[in-house]
């Protein structure tokens, strides 16, 4: 956004910047701010307890890292002239760090993204993700994916596998013979090849505040992908699901029924008519644009 003479000093009269965590970034959001320019930080990630498993913990460790650091980015949260967040927990606890918190869920763009058809062949079940940055998700499926998939003779599908760290099988249990990978994907390659190759998708999230923290995203993906999913019911997803998008599990026996019930080819084709006609109900651009709005404009 760019209008006076004052912000073409600096290039915008709002800013928006995410995960910037410099040392410096402090000091030049004062720069801006002295130039007139309004700072909105983009918060979608709770660093205030990220889990010792996932490998962020490390790298914004200040004791390990003294110039980029999740310090220094608490700092630039607190500098800044607003921040957006994309959670009601993210809300609740920013809003207890400092004011002008505004809440902005993160939506998907249907027409960004490839929609596969159904297909009415024995399921493959599959997950997206980096395990790198987990907190021990899943591990939470040791209990009754190995078992189930044997029951089934099912085949799994991890896309965004890395070789060089550990693999969904250590992970979960699975046996090695159950599972195909796909490696992860630039993001402009994301949603073309990373849910071609499974038939339902999994959120299997640890329940802990960093896990609160995380928005429905991964699940509005594989909705706009046509692949029904099963999300662990953490509020974000029973959010969602009580809105027609997804199902939720808190159990191992949920999980299991849930599954078993999307093995059948036609609860598969009407999850996945629902699930994306769901997406009306407050899951598309046209319903944050406003937020968008008033979070960049009203000040």
């Amino acid at each position: 956004m760019q209008n006076n003479a004052n912000s073409s000093l600096w290039g915008f009269d709002v800013a928006v910047i995410k995960l910037l965590m410099a040392r410096n970034t402090v000091t030049q959001i004062e720069k801006a701010q002295w130039l007139g320019q309004k700072i909105v930080v983009d918060v979608d990630d709770w660093y205030e307890d990220l889990p010792e498993t996932n490998q962020a913990h490390w790298v914004t460790d200040p004791e390990k890292n003294k110039l980029v650091n999740r310090d220094h980015y608490r700092d630039v949260i607190m500098a800044a002239d607003r921040v957006t967040v994309s959670t009601e927990f993210l809300l609740e606890q920013y809003s207890k760090m400092r004011d002008n918190v505004f809440l902005v869920k993160n939506v998907i763009n249907p027409a960004s993204m490839v929609r596969k058809p159904v297909r009415n062949v024995k399921p493959v079940i599959g997950w997206v993700g980096g395990i790198p940055w987990r907190g021990n998700d899943i591990e939470t499926m040791r209990e009754w994916l190995p078992g189930f998939m044997e029951e089934h003779d099912l085949m799994f599908h991890h896309a965004g596998h890395m070789p060089d760290r550990q693999s969904f099988a250590e992970l979960s249990g699975l046996d090695t013979s159950r599972i195909t990978t796909s490696p992860m994907r630039p993001l402009n390659e994301y949603f073309w090849h990373s849910f071609s190759d499974f038939d339902i998708g999994l959120v299997p999230l640890n329940d802990i505040p960093f896990n609160h923290a995380k928005s429905s995203l991964k699940g509005m993906e594989y909705v706009g992908s046509g692949i029904p999913f099963v999300a662990q019911g953490l509020p974000e997803y029973a959010e969602v699901a009580a809105n027609g998008v997804g199902r939720i599990a808190n159990t191992p026996d949920e999980w299991v029924t849930h599954l078993t019930e999307l093995l059948s080819f036609k609860a598969r084709k009407r999850d996945a008519a629902v699930n994306y006609a769901n997406l009306e109900r407050g899951y598309l651009p046209k319903h944050v644009a406003p937020l968008w709005r008033d979070a960049l404009t009203k000040w």
